[in-house]
Protein backbone atom coordinates (compact mmCIF):
# COMPACT_ATOMS: atom_id res chain seq x y z
CA UNK A 1 0.00 0.00 0.00
CA UNK A 2 0.96 3.61 -0.57
CA UNK A 3 2.54 5.37 2.44
CA UNK A 4 0.48 8.52 1.80
CA UNK A 5 -2.74 6.48 2.13
CA UNK A 6 -1.77 5.22 5.61
CA UNK A 7 -0.61 8.71 6.68
CA UNK A 8 -4.28 9.77 6.61
CA UNK A 9 -4.96 7.58 9.62
CA UNK A 10 -2.12 8.97 11.73
CA UNK A 11 -2.63 12.05 13.84
CA UNK A 12 -0.94 15.25 12.73
CA UNK A 13 1.42 15.01 15.71
CA UNK A 14 2.47 11.45 14.77
CA UNK A 15 3.12 12.49 11.17
CA UNK A 16 5.06 15.55 12.34
CA UNK A 17 7.24 13.61 14.79
CA UNK A 18 8.18 11.15 12.04
CA UNK A 19 9.63 14.00 9.96
CA UNK A 20 12.33 15.40 12.24
CA UNK A 21 15.46 14.07 13.92
CA UNK A 22 16.76 15.55 17.19
CA UNK A 23 20.32 16.86 16.99
CA UNK A 24 21.97 16.13 20.36
CA UNK A 25 24.61 18.90 20.41
CA UNK A 26 22.44 21.92 19.66
CA UNK A 27 19.02 20.65 20.73
CA UNK A 28 17.64 21.43 17.28
CA UNK A 29 15.03 19.16 15.73
CA UNK A 30 16.26 18.87 12.15
CA UNK A 31 13.44 18.70 9.61
CA UNK A 32 13.82 15.80 7.18
CA UNK A 33 10.50 16.34 5.38
CA UNK A 34 9.82 18.67 2.47
CA UNK A 35 12.06 21.75 2.32
CA UNK A 36 11.27 24.69 0.02
CA UNK A 37 14.01 26.71 -1.79
CA UNK A 38 14.14 29.37 0.97
CA UNK A 39 15.38 26.65 3.34
CA UNK A 40 12.29 26.27 5.52
CA UNK A 41 10.51 22.96 6.02
CA UNK A 42 6.88 22.54 4.95
CA UNK A 43 4.15 20.44 6.52
CA UNK A 44 0.49 19.82 5.68
CA UNK A 45 -1.78 20.55 8.64
CA UNK A 46 -5.58 20.71 8.51
CA UNK A 47 -5.55 20.71 4.71
CA UNK A 48 -3.08 23.63 4.47
CA UNK A 49 0.60 23.61 3.59
CA UNK A 50 2.42 25.70 6.23
CA UNK A 51 5.96 26.15 7.50
CA UNK A 52 7.15 23.17 9.52
CA UNK A 53 8.26 25.47 12.35
CA UNK A 54 4.78 27.03 12.38
CA UNK A 55 3.24 23.53 12.50
CA UNK A 56 5.53 22.69 15.42
CA UNK A 57 4.37 25.77 17.33
CA UNK A 58 0.71 24.97 16.60
CA UNK A 59 1.05 21.32 17.62
CA UNK A 60 3.07 21.85 20.82
CA UNK A 61 2.14 25.36 22.00
CA UNK A 62 -1.16 25.87 20.24
CA UNK A 63 -1.55 29.60 19.68
CA UNK A 64 0.01 31.91 17.12
CA UNK A 65 -0.63 35.64 17.32
CA UNK A 66 -0.11 38.09 14.46
CA UNK A 67 3.62 37.96 15.16
CA UNK A 68 6.31 36.08 13.23
CA UNK A 69 8.09 33.04 14.67
CA UNK A 70 11.81 33.76 14.99
CA UNK A 71 14.35 30.92 15.02
CA UNK A 72 16.52 31.72 18.06
CA UNK A 73 19.03 29.07 16.94
CA UNK A 74 19.25 30.74 13.45
CA UNK A 75 18.72 27.29 11.84
CA UNK A 76 15.90 27.32 9.27
CA UNK A 77 15.59 23.53 9.34
CA UNK A 78 15.01 23.48 13.11
CA UNK A 79 11.42 22.75 14.18
CA UNK A 80 11.99 22.63 17.95
CA UNK A 81 9.25 24.83 19.42
CA UNK A 82 11.60 25.74 22.30
CA UNK A 83 13.91 27.39 19.73
CA UNK A 84 11.12 29.63 18.42
CA UNK A 85 9.93 32.96 19.72
CA UNK A 86 6.96 35.01 18.49
CA UNK A 87 8.21 38.52 17.69
CA UNK A 88 7.21 41.45 15.49
CA UNK A 89 8.31 41.07 11.86
CA UNK A 90 10.69 44.04 12.19
CA UNK A 91 12.43 42.44 15.17
CA UNK A 92 12.74 39.17 13.28
CA UNK A 93 14.31 40.88 10.27
CA UNK A 94 16.71 42.95 12.39
CA UNK A 95 17.89 39.86 14.31
CA UNK A 96 18.85 38.19 11.03
CA UNK A 97 21.90 38.36 8.81
CA UNK A 98 20.27 39.86 5.70
CA UNK A 99 21.28 43.22 4.20
CA UNK A 100 18.56 45.09 6.11
CA UNK A 101 19.82 43.79 9.45
CA UNK A 102 23.48 44.38 8.60
CA UNK A 103 22.77 47.97 7.49
CA UNK A 104 20.68 48.69 10.60
CA UNK A 105 23.56 47.60 12.84
CA UNK A 106 26.10 49.73 10.95
CA UNK A 107 27.46 52.66 12.97
CA UNK A 108 29.52 54.15 10.12
CA UNK A 109 28.83 54.88 6.48
CA UNK A 110 30.85 52.91 3.87
CA UNK A 111 33.41 55.77 3.71
CA UNK A 112 33.88 55.78 7.50
CA UNK A 113 31.84 58.75 8.71
CA UNK A 114 29.94 58.22 11.96
CA UNK A 115 26.16 57.70 11.78
CA UNK A 116 25.05 60.09 14.52
CA UNK A 117 22.28 62.66 14.99
CA UNK A 118 24.26 65.45 13.34
CA UNK A 119 25.52 63.48 10.34
CA UNK A 120 22.59 61.24 9.43
CA UNK A 121 19.81 62.07 7.00
CA UNK A 122 16.63 59.97 7.03
CA UNK A 123 14.39 59.81 3.99
CA UNK A 124 10.62 59.21 4.15
CA UNK A 125 11.01 55.56 3.12
CA UNK A 126 13.31 54.89 6.09
CA UNK A 127 16.66 54.88 4.28
CA UNK A 128 19.50 56.75 5.92
CA UNK A 129 22.41 58.59 4.37
CA UNK A 130 25.57 60.19 5.62
CA UNK A 131 25.22 63.98 5.24
CA UNK A 132 28.95 64.42 4.54
CA UNK A 133 28.91 61.83 1.74
CA UNK A 134 25.68 63.23 0.30
CA UNK A 135 27.16 66.75 0.23
CA UNK A 136 30.31 65.56 -1.55
CA UNK A 137 28.20 63.61 -4.07
CA UNK A 138 26.13 66.72 -4.81
CA UNK A 139 29.27 68.86 -5.11
CA UNK A 140 30.79 66.38 -7.58
CA UNK A 141 27.57 66.29 -9.59
CA UNK A 142 27.40 70.10 -9.75
CA UNK A 143 31.01 70.26 -10.99
CA UNK A 144 30.32 67.61 -13.60
CA UNK A 145 26.99 69.14 -14.76
CA UNK A 146 27.30 72.95 -14.39
CA UNK A 147 24.74 73.79 -17.12
CA UNK A 148 22.10 71.47 -15.69
CA UNK A 149 22.72 72.79 -12.19
CA UNK A 150 22.43 76.43 -13.37
CA UNK A 151 19.16 75.62 -15.19
CA UNK A 152 17.76 73.96 -12.05
CA UNK A 153 18.69 76.94 -9.90
CA UNK A 154 17.08 79.33 -12.38
CA UNK A 155 13.92 77.21 -12.50
CA UNK A 156 13.76 77.26 -8.67
CA UNK A 157 14.14 81.05 -8.58
CA UNK A 158 11.36 81.44 -11.16
CA UNK A 159 9.07 79.07 -9.19
CA UNK A 160 9.68 80.99 -5.95
CA UNK A 161 8.97 84.32 -7.65
CA UNK A 162 5.77 82.93 -9.21
CA UNK A 163 4.64 81.68 -5.79
CA UNK A 164 5.28 85.09 -4.23
CA UNK A 165 3.15 86.75 -6.91
CA UNK A 166 0.37 84.17 -6.57
CA UNK A 167 0.35 84.31 -2.74
CA UNK A 168 1.18 87.88 -1.71
CA UNK A 169 -0.57 87.70 1.68
CA UNK A 170 1.23 84.52 2.72
CA UNK A 171 4.53 85.88 1.44
CA UNK A 172 4.24 89.16 3.37
CA UNK A 173 3.19 87.22 6.51
CA UNK A 174 6.18 84.92 6.10
CA UNK A 175 8.51 87.89 5.61
CA UNK A 176 7.18 89.65 8.72
CA UNK A 177 7.66 86.48 10.81
CA UNK A 178 11.24 86.16 9.53
CA UNK A 179 11.93 89.81 10.34
CA UNK A 180 10.53 89.40 13.87
CA UNK A 181 12.67 86.31 14.38
CA UNK A 182 15.77 88.20 13.22
CA UNK A 183 14.99 91.09 15.60
CA UNK A 184 14.68 88.63 18.49
CA UNK A 185 18.00 87.02 17.60
CA UNK A 186 19.72 90.37 17.39
CA UNK A 187 18.22 91.42 20.72
CA UNK A 188 19.35 88.23 22.49
CA UNK A 189 22.89 88.48 21.10
CA UNK A 190 23.48 91.89 22.69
Amino acid sequence: MNGTYWNRFKSALERFEALYEPEPNSGCWIWIGTVIPSGYGHFRLDGRSIGAHVASWLLYVGIITDETLDHLCRNRWCVNYAHLEPVARRVNVLRGIGPTAVNARAIMCPVGHQYDAGNTLFYADGRRYCKQCRASQLRAWREKNPETYAAQRQRSVVQIQAWRVAHPDEYSEKKSKQAAKQRLQRGSSR
